[in-house]
């Protein structure tokens, strides 16, 4: 190998390493959309950040105990106040959108998608501050479990929603949407959804888009009762802890690649003149 094609090789690597670390640090700077900006998944209004409180929680147990400061004289009052603050903790996004600068190690062999899914909420709360559906609703689900509620997800047509249950029955909750049923909506559960879909207007029309609520009201009208992909989504066994230490590894790597790359061409560079 030539000279001059080593030292464009040093030169490449410092170059790719900086950008590798430009793209790292992005996240930190820029983690999710500016909360003036509207919600990305078609919420009615623009979408706020999360205060600073909220967004130093960084596990589902956390969030759970600022649940409990509040207090709460019943299960419907914890339920409440869980909802609120699980869906102020994220901001409304697509989270896949931001894997890349998330961490562009695990997003290049493709273990983004799991570490992410709504099964894995509680590296969901530590890693990002924006989610989809199934994963700020699984979220919600984990926090309700650690209060004492019982708490599912459930798939309906182009969402996922939670559903917890007070005083002997399901009702449904959603942190994504911002709906938790009054007084006067608490027979409303998550199959009394799918079978009516002007329940969709009902609960989500003051709460979406007009175009977002126009394609959940087409999508439940294209639902077929009995549907096997609807209903309550089974749990799923929590991230392995093989997985987990892969997930710690490579954040490290994230950095630490990076530097090395930059660090192997400096040196190389340096030893430019001794190359004949």
């Amino acid at each position: 190998m030539g000279a001059t094609t080593r030292r464009r090789l040093a030169q490449l690597s410092i170059v790719a390493g900086l950008a590798l670390l430009a793209l790292s640090a992005s996240w930190l700077v820029w983690p999710a959309p500016s909360g003036g900006a509207p919600a990305a998944p078609g919420l009615a209004g623009p979408s706020a950040p999360p205060s600073p409180e909220l967004a130093a929680v960084r596990s589902v147990d956390a969030l759970a105990a600022l649940v409990r400061e509040g207090g709460g004289a019943t299960p419907r009052d914890v339920a409440e106040r869980a909802t609120a603050l699980v869906g102020a903790r994220f901001e409304p996004c697509e989270p896949t959108a931001f894997g890349v600068r998330q961490n562009w190690i695990l997003a290049a062999v493709g273990v983004v998608r799991p570490l992410q899914a709504t099964h894995t909420s509680r590296h969901l709360i530590a890693y990002a501050r924006c989610g989809g559906c199934g994963q700020v609703n699984g979220t919600l689900v984990r926090v309700l479990e650690r209060l004492g509620i019982p708490a599912r997800l459930f798939n309906v047509p182009g969402h996922v929603v939670a559903e917890a249950s007070w005083n002997g029955r399901w009702h449904l909750v959603d942190a994504h949407f911002g709906f938790f049923p009054a007084p006067d909506e608490e027979h409303v559960d998550a199959e009394a959804l799918t079978r009516d879909p002007q329940l969709v207007r009902a609960v989500y029309g003051e709460r979406v888009s007009p175009i977002l609520l126009a394609s959940l009201v087409r999508a439940f009208e294209r639902h077929r009762p009995g549907d096997p992909a609807f209903g309550p989504r089974a749990r799923g066994a929590d991230v392995s802890p093989r997985l987990a230490a892969l997930h710690r590894v490579l954040e490290a790597a994230k950095w630490l690649v990076p530097a090395a790359m930059i660090a192997a061409g400096s040196l190389a560079l340096r030893r430019a003149p001794s190359w004949r």
